[in-house]
Order: C-alpha cells, then structure tokens, then sequence
C-alpha cells in the first residue's frame, strides 16, 4: 500500500506499508528528490514501483518514480514536465512502468501527461519522456486510460 505519513519534522513523506507478519505492517520513507524535503505517494505498481510526486530543491512539485532496490530501499526519479510546465503529479502506475498524471503549462493551465520510460531509464539511467496524454484535450487525469 502506498500513501503519506506527517513526521514530526513537518512535511508529508511518500512511504509504502508491507506485511511484516501476524496481521502487522511495517513502513517505509521512500524520502524525497535530491535536495527535497517531502513528497506523496498516489500509486504503486505489481512491480513495487511507486508514484506520486516529491518536492524539488526549487519547492516545486514534481512527478516521481520510486523503484525498489532490492535492498528495502527506493531509488527515486524526477519524471519531468511537459514544455515550460513545473507542477506535475503521478496518480497511477501501470505494469508497463507508464505512470499518468498531470502538469501544468505556462498559461496556467493542467493537462492529462504520460510517462513512459526510455530504453536507457531500463537500464538504470533517468530520462524518461512526458507527454500529453491526448494532443490538445484538457482533462483531467482521472479519466485517462494507461494502456
């Protein structure tokens, strides 16, 4: 189960919950971007692949990816934004690895985006590539079917 947790030092943490036995669960931060300092959890994947979106060193929002380790720990990836935009937000993560949510545009507008990643993200670089979810549509991310 992904989702967020309040620490005493203030802001919000992306974090999962796994089994830990006997009906209980243990938690785990999956921290923030590099120089951020919180971040939500929307959604995880059959793979263990979180989403959702952290703070940035700049206090904006964006879209993230947190990917197991294998060792209990997460390594986390800025998803980017569409053209000029800097607010972005995953709210669902697919098999595929393709996470849908949103960003904003300069002109203050939001629009449906998906990410999908590269061939080199595969293989353990981060560079993935965000795009309109449909050209030109305004919708929100709710609607948005991730094949």
């Amino acid at each position: 189960m992904a989702g967020h947790s309040e620490a005493g030092d203030g802001p919000t943490h992306a974090v999962v919950w796994t089994p830990s036995g006997s009906g209980s669960f243990g938690v785990t931060n999956l921290g923030a971007l590099p120089g951020g300092i919180g971040g939500e959890a929307q959604a995880i994947n059959v793979a263990g692949q979180v989403t959702g979106d952290s703070e940035a060193p700049d206090f904006t929002q964006r879209a993230a990816v947190w990917t197991p380790t294998g060792s209990g720990s997460f390594r986390v990836t800025d998803l980017g934004a569409l053209p000029g935009g800097t607010f972005t937000t995953g709210n669902a993560i697919n098999a595929g690895d393709q996470v849908a949510g949103y960003s904003d545009r300069p002109d203050q507008r939001t629009d449906a985006a998906l990410w999908s990643p590269s061939d080199r993200e595969r293989s353990g670089s981060s560079t993935w590539a965000p795009s309109q979810a449909e050209a030109g549509a305004r919708r929100s991310a709710s609607t948005l079917r991730v094949r």
